[in-house]
């Protein structure tokens, strides 16, 4: 009888963890893969953009997709269409600026209150911080003249910041003993 040649056991372990990196590694490509088509997938369902909810949640869901691609592989610098989603943002924040500017401007025509353009102004103002940072903020259509209307109407955010640290104030006494 013949007697067969085993493998020893050191060899069998070799194979085993080499099949197991190679799964991991098409693991690995395949998510990678799957990622980018994702974002680019949440990029293109953001379609004609209009200033309501359901835009904003699309342009916010395709951000935190883009957002959790792994820079560090470059995956970030694979989604094609980034520049439809960066035209999304300017084009949404572009829109909440202008609601508040055409308020403003038919503020007489159509009986508009202080309070509704006001409340605009704050609206417009959340928006383009959301997605805008400072040093940004010009390159947004019609933000020249939508600072205008933000020195005139302020935010409320300004004033419940300045009411905060009048009540923090007054709340911190010295004990006296």
């Amino acid at each position: 009888m013949e007697t067969k040649k085993r493998l020893p056991n050191i060899i069998k372990v070799t194979i085993l963890l080499a099949i197991v990196a190679v799964t991991f590694l098409i693991i690995s490509i395949t998510t990678s893969v799957l990622s980018v088509k994702r974002t680019e997938n949440a990029i293109n369902k953001i379609g004609a953009v209009t200033f309501n909810l359901e835009t904003e949640e699309k342009i916010d869901l395709a951000i935190s997709y883009y957002d959790k691609l792994d820079t560090n592989i470059g995956l970030d610098k694979n989604v094609k269409n980034i520049n439809d989603l960066n035209e999304a943002k300017a084009n949404y924040v572009r829109l909440a600026l202008k609601k508040a500017i055409v308020l403003n401007n038919r503020k007489i025509a159509d009986g508009i209150t202080d309070e509704e353009i006001t409340e605009a102004v704050n609206e417009g103002n959340l928006k383009l911080v959301k997605y805008f940072s400072e040093d940004e903020f010009e390159t947004v259509v019609g933000y020249s003249e939508f600072q205008v209307l933000l020195e005139k109407y302020g935010t409320k955010e300004e004033a419940k910041a300045d009411s905060g640290s009048s009540t923090s104030g007054e709340a911190e006494e010295p004990e006296i003993c």
